[in-house]
């Protein structure tokens, strides 16, 4: 949670469950939804690629973070 996300944190391969509560969580606080994803593997790029269009659909911020704790923002 910070002043403007409500963010929802987990792995690349839950994606998709990450966008259903990062809504809910906005819904709930008010707040702009937000995800962070956790990148264990190259694998995982398939699973943030796949939910880009939703997340730009609903307004949510995708920030991805990998094993060397490097965060990037998806857009």
């Amino acid at each position: 949670m910070t002043n403007t996300y409500a963010f929802e944190v987990d792995f690349g391969r839950k994606a998709f469950e990450s966008i259903g509560q990062a809504l809910y969580y906005a819904m709930m606080t008010g707040k702009k939804p937000g995800i962070v994803l956790i990148q264990e593997t190259r694998r995982d790029n398939r699973y943030i690629g796949k939910i880009k269009r939703l997340a730009k659909k609903y307004g949510i911020a995708v920030f991805v973070i990998n094993k060397k704790f490097e965060v990037r923002r998806v857009k």
